[in-house]
């Protein structure tokens, strides 16, 4: 309910871009309404649709500052309203077409000047709507906050939240933890900390984390006044979380390893990518139980500039493509320079299925084998020699197959100085959720380590400092 206006803008899939080697363009939306001033309006949840409508639209939701931004591969596109904006007694909704060039930023401001305007839309008797004015007034609120935000990170979302007091506590939403049992916080572009839950509302839709009071210190607080905000909830949820405190282990200090501040230079990235062309396809790594993929910048810009993927399996009638990144390929779209490890099941056919299948063609009948994915990924660790690598993101991947069956992959983003020949040897450990005690060891070819640590070579040239 209060302060889902905390959260960015919804992860939009660039599948579609990436799977057609499309150079994607950026769709940045506003939406402002004036009564006395000018004011951003939070929470308004739009459709985006292709012309001609090839799949369901994207539903996106603006932030707190009334914006949002949507990656969308080139072509016409039609952005409305999912439901009207009540705003000082009326109702504003908006239909637009627009065309998306690959490479392009478009603007789109929606404002009272291209809306559809009628009387206000009704109250809904739900709770969650009856609560709509008190939302607003404190979304509004924290509009004059975001620059004291601080991004929230799970091995299955990203979202946002602030630091509401000097002890540490930080605020969310609790759809952005979900049952996470590791929560980071990141304060700057260089600082990130592990967080613990205090408490967590799911009715109510908020969450308090604790994070270092020393490290909190970093970002200006916002405190939430409950005598003069309208936001009961989370100031409900906040005192459960300082009754929490006192019997809870104190969040540890340790700054978590951060993507590098450095971008990979576009124009040597390419060059790489035409250099190496034909032969772009991710390293791969296989166990008893996954496929592995190690996956550079060069392989994943490379597999956006072509038409046809590299790497690609195809598995029960589904095309796994190591370069499809499902709910975070926002997060990738601009090529960050890290390294990716993905683990994905491996398709296998039972024993008995096997057995069957061989009984059926004694009696002349032939049958295609029936495969099945194995147990789901739980977890890896990475070694370096002897030292284990603390991934920057331990991402999880969620593909589904059908409406019943889904299969979980492993998406562990490193440093691009991680791994290469300072190591004596490279190891990875490998988790299933069937059998989690019992883990499945594999060293990494020398070879593809180093091969990896060759795709880094012109970012290193670039990087003001490495380090080895």
């Amino acid at each position: 309910m209060m302060f889902r206006a905390l959260t960015l803008a919804t992860l939009v899939a660039v599948l579609t871009g990436a799977a057609s080697g499309q150079e994607l363009g950026v769709l940045h939306i506003k939406v402002t309404l004036t009564d006395a001033a000018q004011t951003s309006i939070p929470r308004v949840a739009l459709l985006i649709s292709d012309n001609p409508a090839t799949v369901t639209p994207r539903r996106v939701v603006t932030t707190s500052d009334g914006t949002a931004e949507i990656r969308l591969r080139p072509g016409s596109y039609t952005v409305e309203s999912d439901e009207p904006v009540a705003f000082n007694g009326k109702g504003y909704q908006w239909t637009q077409t627009l065309d998306i060039k690959a490479g392009r930023d478009v603007v789109l401001e929606l404002t009272a000047a291209n809306a559809e305007i009628g009387a206000a839309p009704a109250p809904s008797s739900s709770p969650a709507s009856s609560t709509a004015a008190a939302e607003n007034a404190a979304e509004r609120l924290v509009a004059q906050w975001k620059d004291r935000a601080v991004t929230i990170w799970t091995p299955e979302s990203r979202g946002s939240g602030f630091i509401v007091d000097a002890t540490g506590l930080v605020v969310t939403n609790q759809h952005v933890i979900g049952n996470a049992s590791a929560v980071e916080v990141q304060l700057t572009p260089s600082v990130k900390v592990a967080a613990r839950v205090l408490a967590a509302d799911r009715a109510r839709d908020v969450a308090v984390l604790w994070i270092d009071p020393a490290t909190a210190g970093s970002v200006r607080p916002a405190p939430a006044d409950c005598h003069t905000v309208p936001v009961g909830d989370v100031c409900e949820v906040i005192r459960s979380a300082e009754t929490a405190m006192p019997g809870a282990q104190r969040p540890v200090a340790t700054h978590l390893p951060v993507e590098p501040l450095q971008p990979f230079p576009a124009d040597a990235l390419d060059a790489e990518v035409k250099r190496r062309m034909g032969s772009l396809s991710p390293y791969p790594l296989s166990s008893s139980g996954f496929d592995v993929a190690f996956l550079t910048p060069v392989v994943i810009r490379g597999a956006q500039q072509n038409t046809q993927q590299p790497g690609r399996n195809v598995q029960q009638g589904r095309q796994i493509v190591p370069t499809d990144f499902g709910d975070w390929s926002e997060y990738f779209a601009d090529v960050p320079p890290v390294l990716v490890v993905r683990v994905t099941p491996k398709l296998t056919e039972g024993f008995w299925t096997t057995f069957a299948r061989g009984a059926a063609y004694t009696q002349g009948v032939a049958l295609p084998p029936i495969k099945h994915f194995k147990p789901g990924f739980l977890r890896m660790r990475v070694l370096c020699g002897d030292v284990e690598v603390i991934p920057i993101h331990p991402f999880t991947l969620t593909q589904r197959l059908s409406e019943t069956d889904a299969i979980r992959e492993g998406l562990y983003v490193f440093d691009p100085q991680a791994l290469g020949p300072h190591c004596k040897s490279v190891k990875l450990v490998l988790y299933s959720e069937k059998e989690p005690d019992k883990p499945d060891t594999r060293v990494i070819d020398p070879q593809v380590t180093g091969r990896i640590w060759q795709d880094f070579e012109a970012y290193r040239a670039s990087a003001p400092a490495s380090r080895p």
